[in-house]
């Protein structure tokens, strides 16, 4: 047996002012001397190829602080002490005193070799987390009431409790051959008391935005990861990952600056109840490296051994089907389908990277270095989050509308709308500059040359330039690096 414990304590004092000399609504102080304290133990039991490790974690927080009564609107008194007794006018009497947070964190885990060259693992754990300091205390110094915040400001929570998963973890390995390994670890995690913001109505300020233990889900996949280790000079690997999360928020503020931004309390729009996919799930990813290598002395005396020797390529690919965003009418910030309910295209990039290494001196070498980015010049798109509730959304890098990076869907309309008779580019007058512009200007649109830009090439040049103009950004395509290298 092998028992092993201890004690985790961290005594915090934290002193954050945050301001914006442009806008004081979203300035933030707060002065607080919170503690967490953290036990733990565990036991290790060997009972011959059977191993079996038991343990167990409790995590408490205390605030040790006196805080307001109520986040956001500091100067509110909910028990009535700021009219009466030795607090009465005094800056503590609308402060309070909240409740600490305790949680217990089981921890299981069994592996046993079932064959000689096949081993089964199995784990089980909670895991607790405590909320960031700014999800606790972001903004709940500030008082709406006395015009010192903004009303979409989210607003820390100090009652926060702690987030917590539930882990469940699978594992097989299997010895293929001397150089060959499969492996293969299937998990699930059930996601509880996350924090995520929420509108609710407050009887002092109306609508106000705070930080609730709401976001729930559920995380599940397996990883197949086959290996070959360095042998006859090279070597691989490939893993082929499957992936499903779902969550109520992928993030704090999704529902809040997305589908309940225009909630009021005469149209309220209701919170998602249900798990739906992640802003992050990739269904299906596949990785693989690929590593040749040959030694210095690889066929000594030979045309072949002086070309390849100190010689090497690496090379990767990765493949990722695509993101999901939810899609919106084109001008219209509404949703026509759940959160993530579409999915955009897949992602595919491989990277090579080949070396040479030339012997100068004694234990002195010097290494040429030639790498290529992107090598089927693949088109992949970026994962920004932006505009998230404009005129048309973005999300996981194209336009709600459209499902794309390159239009975002009104550019036939906004086109449309410039479009006039055909223009004959001879009847123009030149003889003054504003003339000789627009004949040089005109002239682009001129697709097939012959001196008239007609209605459809004024349309087609129109979207193009519309399009253009608001073009989200993609991954960079193929590019190279020569490089050197001295090594000694």
């Amino acid at each position: 047996d092998r028992l092993q414990g201890g004690v985790d304590l961290k005594f915090f004092d934290v002193r954050k002012f945050s301001f914006d000399l442009g806008d004081r609504l979203f300035n933030t102080g707060y002065f607080v001397e919170p503690r967490l304290y953290g036990f733990y133990a565990t036991n290790r039991v060997d009972l011959g190829d059977f191993v079996l490790d038991l343990g167990g974690r409790v995590d408490h927080f205390d605030h040790n602080t006196l805080l307001p009564e109520v986040p956001g609107i500091a100067r509110t008194d909910l028990d009535g002490n700021c009219g009466v007794g030795d607090n009465s006018g005094t800056a503590e009497c609308s402060l309070t005193e909240y409740d600490s947070k305790t949680a217990f964190a089981p921890r299981l885990g069994v592996a046993h070799p079932v064959t000689e060259k096949t081993q089964v693992r199995f784990s089980y754990g909670v895991f607790n987390q405590l909320p960031g300091l700014d999800e606790m205390y972001l903004f709940m110094t500030s008082d709406i009431l006395f015009n010192d915040l903004n009303s979409n400001a989210i607003v820390g929570n100090p009652d926060l409790d702690f987030q917590q998963t539930k882990s469940f973890e699978l594992g097989i390995t299997h010895l293929v051959s001397e150089d060959v390994v499969l492996d293969l670890v299937a998990y699930n995690r059930d996601i509880d008391k996350g924090t995520a913001a929420r509108q609710i109505i407050t009887p002092q300020a109306g609508a106000m935005r705070f930080l609730f233990n709401v976001n729930n889900g559920n995380v599940r996949g397996f990883d197949l990861t086959l290996t070959k280790r360095f042998s006859n000079y090279w070597s691989a690997d490939a893993t082929y990952s499957y992936l499903d999360s779902k969550l109520t928020d992928s993030d704090q503020d999704q529902f809040t600056f997305n589908r309940g931004f225009n909630s009021t309390a005469d149209n309220p729009i209701d919170a998602p109840a249900t798990p739906l996919p992640a802003d992050f799930d990739v269904t299906h990813k596949l990785a693989s490296t690929f590593s040749l290598r040959f030694p210095n002395d690889f066929q000594e005396g030979s045309t072949v051994g002086d070309i390849f020797q100190n010689f090497g390529v690496f090379a990767t690919a990765r493949f990722a089907s695509g993101l999901p965003f939810t899609r919106q009418p084109i001008a219209s910030g509404a949703f026509i389908e759940p959160p993530n309910s579409s999915r955009r295209d897949s992602n595919f990039q491989t990277d090579v990277r080949a070396t040479k290494y030339f012997e100068l001196a004694s234990d002195v070498e010097l290494g040429a270095i030639f790498e290529v980015f992107n090598v089927f010049n693949n088109e992949n798109l970026t994962e920004d989050q932006v505009i998230p509730f404009g005129e048309a959304g973005v999300n996981n890098g194209v336009f709600n509308t459209t499902g794309g990076r390159l239009l975002q869907g009104n550019e036939r309309l906004e086109a449309e709308q410039q479009v006039t008779d055909d223009i004959v580019l001879a009847d123009i007058d030149t003889s003054t500059p504003g003339g000789a512009i627009t004949r040089e200007f005109r002239g682009f649109s001129d697709i097939d040359g012959d001196g008239v830009v007609t209605s459809a090439e004024q349309r087609i040049m129109g979207i193009l330039a519309f399009g253009s103009a608001r073009e989200l950004d993609a991954q960079p395509k193929r590019s190279y690096r020569l490089g050197v290298e001295l090594r000694f």
